[in-house]
Parts: structure tokens; sequence; C-alpha cells
């Protein structure tokens, strides 16, 4: 009879682990990983400069700040010259009960790397999901944001060569969490970054990522509802509706216009007011002095949502049409509004970014793969030699 709490508590915590999809092997439970000082808010550590987590990380500084999705810190391993962004959730009594929001996150990255489809996110390094404070390690991966770039455009926006090709990668994002049971919750140009060694558009913060409770049989259903700014939303989240993955495309498509346009319609509009300029933008001249590639996007964004399918490859052909057709891009790796050309400058001397890949053997035995970005040039190189 001694030996039942402890099967059941077996039982309960498998079952947990299955629910919440995360894939991988889970770490033994740790009985502490912060230090007796260290400050909890909100069942979060905050930590300080210098402090080390779980024993295996050294913390350099707080990055996120969003409580309800853990926080976020730049670390580095203590036995390694890593850069990472290290994630760690509240304690099971501050959440409720409820699983973490890291098992999504780690899921959906795991699937990524089974896919090879990690050059729309980025790579795990290791995570510990069963710890005091379920922790997730991910390599920081460099690259400026989508709004950086925009600011660093002169006119604010971008030309429909460079819209198009990011519209076509944030696509290619967004169709990914769907078609593997995930919705996004927010975006917006903060989170989305460019990596110049990819040439593409990636997304940097999946904190808000949830399991689509229309696609999964979850044991506790929650309202999924938009987490992010008012002006990407859509009419759902006006409408205190749950939310669906054909409600996310209304907001990447409100994420295009503002590219192209350097605005939308509602800037500055008070939220009472939001509702019904969103209800009216297509009925409003909104496309007038744009390519009709654009009003056929959002069209095939409603149709699609009207047809509750999962089939995006029309809207992912008129991405590619406005930057090839209307932008006249014939080679993706073309110059982007904000990259600058060095005529004067010999090609041998420009800064070169190299992937390099090899392996490293994780906690459980298992050799990961790891990506490593570096920029060297011409002169580091005979320094080198």
């Amino acid at each position: 009879m001694s030996e039942l709490p402890v099967a059941t508590d077996r039982l309960r915590r498998a079952s947990e682990t299955a629910e919440t999809d995360a894939i991988g092997i889970a770490a033994e439970k740790k009985a502490t990983d912060i230090a007796p000082d260290t400050a909890v808010y909100n069942g979060i550590p905050h930590l300080k400069e210098g402090a080390v987590f779980a024993g295996k990380f050294k913390i350099h500084e707080r990055v996120g700040w969003d409580n309800a999705v853990g926080a976020s810190y730049y670390a580095m391993p203590l036995n390694a010259m890593k850069e990472l962004v290290l994630r760690i959730d509240a304690d099971d009594t501050a959440r409720k009960h409820v699983p973490s929001c890291l098992f999504a996150e780690t899921a959906v990255l795991k699937l990524a790397e089974n896919t090879r489809k990690y050059v729309l996110f980025t790579q795990i390094y290791s995570y510990d999901l069963t710890a005091r404070h379920p922790w997730l390690a991910v390599y920081n991966r460099g690259g400026p944001t989508v709004k950086e770039c925009l600011d660093f455009v002169a006119v604010g926006k971008f030309t429909h060569g460079t819209t198009g090709r990011f519209a076509a990668d944030i696509i290619e994002i967004i169709d990914f969490l769907h078609n593997h049971d995930f919705l996004a919750t927010h975006l917006d140009f903060n989170m989305l970054r460019f990596d110049p060694c990819s040439r593409t558009v990636f997304l940097a913060d999946l904190g808000y990522v949830k399991v689509d409770p229309s696609k999964r049989h979850l044991r506790q259903k929650q309202p999924v509802q938009w987490r992010g700014n008012a002006a990407y939303a859509p009419l759902s989240y006006h409408g205190s509706v749950d939310l669906t993955q054909w409600d996310e495309l209304e907001s990447v498509y409100y994420l295009i216009h503002e590219m192209v346009t350097g605005a939308l319609p509602w800037e500055n509009t008070p939220l009472s007011e939001l509702e019904t300029r969103k209800l009216l933008f297509i009925q409003e001249d909104n496309f007038a002095e744009l390519p009709e590639q654009y009003l056929k996007l959002y069209e095939s964004i409603l149709r699609l949502k009207a047809d509750q399918s999962g089939d995006y490859s029309k809207i992912k052909e008129l991405a590619v049409e406005i930057y090839t057709e209307v932008g006249g891009v014939t080679d993706p790796d073309q110059n982007l509004d904000f990259e600058v050309d060095f005529p004067d400058i010999p090609d041998e001397e420009l800064p070169r970014f190299i992937m390099e890949k090899k392996p490293i053997e994780g906690e459980d035995g298992e050799v990961k793969e790891e990506i490593k970005t570096e920029e060297k040039n011409e002169e580091t190189k005979e320094i080198e030699a």
C-alpha cells in the first residue's frame, strides 16, 4: 500500500507531460535551482547579473519582463562560451498548477528541428521542464528586428521587393505553427527578426505560442485570445471570441500592409474606434495606391476563413508575386531596402557571415547540432593565421 501514492504521482506526471506535447527527454526534477537569497516575484526568480541558475548558466541581463509568459535572460553556460536566451517560468504554485507555457514553446522548436525548419525560429540548447522553475535555453540568434529595419529606411516603409520577401517568410512561419496545431497569439515587428546569414525573417519570441484547442484534445481547455498589440489584432479580438488560425492570418496582413504603406489606416485611433475602422477596412479606399496583389492577398485570407481551409498556397504565391512581378526581384539574394552597397570596397574585405555546424553532446548523451554564427573578414583571418 505504501507504493500506491508514488505510482499515482508518476502516472499524473506522465499524463501532464504527454498532454502538453513537449518532445524530448525531461531531466530529473531538481530540489532547488536558485540561490536562497534570490528575489522571487509572482513565482518567477529575478536574477541579477552574474547570478548562477540551476548550476548551469551564468546570467548576463534580463530582457523579457512579461511575467505572464515567464522571464527571459541573456545567459551563458558555465562550461562553454555560447550566447543563449534563457527562458524561466514561474513555479507550479504560482501557475496554479497550469502546465508551463514553455511546453508549447519547446514542442514548436523540437518540431522545427526535426523537420529542418529551424530557420523559421531558433534552436534549443537544453531544457528542463520538470524543474521547480521550468526553463528552456535556446541559442541567441542575432539580427535586427523588422522594426529596426523599417526605422533604418528613411521613408519608413519598404518597397514591394522587400515587403514581398518579408511577407513570404512571415507566412511560412505562421503556416508552420498552424500546420502543427499551434497559435502565435501575438505578432509584431519587434518579435520578428532578420537573420543576415540565412537572409530570412524568423520568429525570435515564442513565449506567447499556445496549443490550438480546436485541434488538440486537451485536459484543460482554456480560451485562447489575441495577446498582442490591438492595432494588429483581428476582428475576433474586438468581438471577444476565441482566436482561430484564420484570425492570425488577418493580423499577418496588417503587418504586411504597414510594411508597404508605412502606417495602418487606424494609426493613433482610440481603442474604442478600432473595431469600426477594421470593419470598414476593405470597403474604404485603402488599396487604391497598391498593386492588385495586396487586395487579392487580403481577400484570399478572408476566403480561407470562410472556407475554414488550411491551404495557404495561394497567399504564398501572392507574396512571391509581390516581390517578383511587382518588385522586380529576380534573385531573392538581391539587396533589401536597408542593406547598403560598398562599391569602393573589394568583396574579399567585406564582412562574411559563416554558418558553422558542429556536433555537441547533450546532457542525456545524445549528439545534437549546434549552429554558431561568426562574423569574419580577411583581417581577422590573417590574425588567426
